[in-house]
């Protein structure tokens, strides 16, 4: 499970360039599926001094295909909520927040 989650996050950052801190931002509720593809919601960036947000619209892809490798990863997580970088356990279980 540790790789799908590696291979979305890593997909979904080439797919948008996105920074590191951008993307261990990002919670499941900032993404959005759409027929196209996947949009993104960045609550908070480096270049977003205003701190007013911005969507980034990925398609879905012909090899890479990084919006397959995020619904994978989320479907094999069961998340329905919380952040997308969360590490999950054999049990597909979050550990407890610090």
């Amino acid at each position: 499970m540790q790789g799908k989650r590696d291979r979305a996050l890593i997909l979904l950052g080439m797919a948008a360039a996105f920074r590191r801190s951008e993307l261990v931002a990002l919670d499941v509720s900032d993404l959005a599926f759409t027929e196209k593809g996947l949009d993104v919601t960045i609550r908070r960036s480096k270049t977003d001094q205003e701190g007013q947000g911005y969507t980034v619209a990925i398609p879905t892809g012909e090899s890479l295909r990084p919006v397959a490798a995020v619904r994978a990863w989320l479907d094999a997580a069961c998340m329905s909520g919380g952040p997308c970088s969360a590490r999950s356990t054999r049990a597909a279980r979050f550990p407890p927040s610090a």
